[in-house]
């Protein structure tokens, strides 16, 4: 039986509820004091957005402590820009070496987007070096973007593009860089080997960073060149934003080659091979639409204004069945009902992006998709409804466990009443 949806005011503060009780009030980000820290820039696009609507304090000061975190330690690549996938501790300062397009994409969206809600240019810097850096080092001839850079330098040494001696950094500058380095940075310990952590971004700081990196890149990471549809269509996204923000020329011209490619990739089915076999993904049907669709909302393209409308019926039709979502055209076993809606892993749910496009289309109005975004509609409200009631346990749980230890250190401390 259906239940009945809470209204749009409740799953908002059912979220910031949740975020309020993960969240990590020392070092920013979500999660406790033993674990692994990744930046989730869903999360954060979303939070950003409910400040931005409601102005809670609380909210504000862990944003900001957030981004300012992930941006001046390790997660994040001081001298060559961008952003590592995530750090084995909590602290932000011990990076997984590893950089995902899809990580930087986002996180360049989430700091584009902070600056224009709390107005700080520090972030704006951040995003516009982190768009740099998979400019010049993640872009491929054919305008596309790899997938990722290894953790593993060119000898196959875990991190050996990013770490280094004292003295081979005091060797590259000058005695006045080395200092002026030492003053702003911090040289975090990883393994007996220094890793540079600040905010090193801005005209200030381009002929350190520039000695710096032309040193590591003698020795560069792997590159994972494999194109994926969806990530770059999330690519095409974050371009687009700052090239609204800053008018930038090479991301527009970087922008209408990824574009060009894309509906290339269209005009050939969205098609991935691997292993001899042609699939196509929900995913790249549904992020190659959101890009398309931003891109043309800065340059509209006439001859390919159907686009974005046809990407999001064979969403539809391909993917979408009775017994819930396939996230391929050949998938063999259906899903289990408990992911009936896909939830934001690292690329947003291709729900949410679904849905939105369908609002922003006004296809909501148009009766060939009524009966379509009914059944989409279904599943999410009851996929959030068991989520719900599932965080509410847990709460619960947390609580009376929480109660319970008390009890039991205040008896132990002969303070029971």
């Amino acid at each position: 039986q259906r239940m009945e949806m809470p209204a749009a005011d409740d799953l908002q503060q059912y979220l910031l509820d949740a975020v309020q009780q993960f969240a990590d009030e020392l070092q920013g980000g979500i999660g406790n004091q033993s674990q692994t820290k990744f930046p989730r820039p869903a999360l954060l696009l979303a939070l950003l957005e409910l400040y931005q609507q409601q102005k809670p304090e609380w909210l504000k000061e862990f944003l900001l402590l957030t981004l300012d975190q992930m941006a001046t330690r390790g997660l994040h690549d001081a001298i060559g820009g961008g952003f590592f996938r995530y750090t084995i501790d909590p602290d932000w300062n011990t990076p997984h070496f590893e950089k995902m397009l899809y990580t930087n994409a986002g996180l360049a969206r989430v700091y584009s987007r902070a600056y224009e809600v709390f107005g700080r240019v520090q972030y704006l810097l951040v995003a516009e070096e982190t768009v740099d850096f998979m400019l010049r080092e993640m872009r491929l001839p054919n305008g596309g973007f790899a997938s990722a850079l290894s953790a593993h330098d060119s000898e196959g040494v875990e991190g050996g593009s990013y770490l280094w001696q004292r003295d081979e950094i005091s060797q590259v500058l000058s005695s006045a860089q080395w200092h002026r380095l030492g003053q702003v940075a911090q040289l975090l310990d990883v393994e007996g080997q220094l890793l540079p952590a600040a905010q090193l971004v801005g005209s200030d700081w381009k002929d350190v960073r520039q000695r710096l990196y032309e040193k590591r890149r003698q020795n560069p990471p792997q590159v994972d060149s494999k194109l994926l549809p969806s990530w770059n269509g999330y690519m095409l996204s974050a371009l687009a934003k700052l090239v609204q923000q800053t008018g930038n020329r090479n991301y527009r011209l970087a922008g209408e080659k990824l574009y060009a490619l894309l509906l290339e990739q269209y005009r050939q089915g969205l098609y991935r091979t691997a292993q001899g076999v042609n699939r196509r993904y929900l995913e790249d049907f549904v992020f190659v639409a959101q890009g398309v669709r931003d891109w043309q909302q800065l340059y509209p393209d006439n001859s390919n204004q159907a686009l974005v409308f046809d990407l999001v019926s064979q969403v539809f039709d391909l993917f979408l069945t009775e017994q819930g979502w396939r996230l391929s055209d050949t998938q063999l076993l259906p899903l289990p009902s408990d992911l009936l809606i896909i939830a934001d892993a690292q690329l947003p749910s291709p729900d949410s992006v679904i849905l939105t496009l369908c609002k922003e289309l006004k296809l909501v109005e148009n009766a060939q998709y009524a009966s379509r975004l009914q059944m989409l509609m279904k599943y999410t409200d009851t996929k959030l409804n068991f989520d719900i009631l599932s965080y509410a346990s847990h709460v619960i749980y947390q609580s009376s466990r929480k109660t319970v230890s008390d009890v039991i250190q205040a008896e132990k401390n002969g303070k029971l009443p």
